[in-house]
């Protein structure tokens, strides 16, 4: 089953490709600028979930 987030996920992929094909230099440069965003995202959470283990264990 396809969850909205999936659903998101690739209309935002279509227009990555839709943005690629008709300008290549500025396609390029917001594919770049959307996966730094993801990471960022990825290690923040990682961090949230760093902080609550530690609360949990100071408990």
């Amino acid at each position: 089953m396809i969850s909205l987030t999936d659903i998101g996920s690739i209309n935002l992929c279509v227009l990555c490709v839709f943005v690629v094909r008709s300008t290549p230099s500025l396609g390029g440069m917001y594919l770049r600028i959307h996966f730094t965003h993801q990471i960022q995202e990825s290690l923040y959470s990682r961090v949230e979930i760093l902080d609550c283990h530690l609360i949990k264990r100071r408990t």
